[in-house]
């Protein structure tokens, strides 16, 4: 019987992502990447899927496509839309 005991490392996700980013860096497969660096490639895995899940837009967040067209209706002069793209950027479009 082995005397070494496995342990368990607990990870944030801010570990996770520099994990993540050391891997794209690496050109290694995840199989490859994960035995160099002692991971089990299944919680390699695990964690990314749960890290890419979080990252994509939630189903209720509206359209992803606007028609400008019906926009700006009857509005002489044309139309402006602001889009809030995140931590203070925004994208304006603008007809006149």
């Amino acid at each position: 019987m082995s005397s070494n005991p496995v342990r368990h490392v607990r990870r944030t996700e801010a570990q996770w992502r520099e994990i993540f980013a050391a891997h794209e860096a690496s050109g290694l497969s995840q199989a490859a990447f994960c035995r160099r660096e002692g991971l089990a490639l299944s919680t390699f895995q695990y964690h990314r899927r749960r890290s890419h899940a979080a990252a994509e837009p939630a189903a209720d967040d509206g359209p992803a496509v606007i028609d400008l067209g019906e926009l700006a209706g009857d509005r002489p002069g044309g139309w402006e839309v602001e889009i809030a793209l995140g931590d203070g950027v925004s994208l304006t479009l603008r007809r006149r």
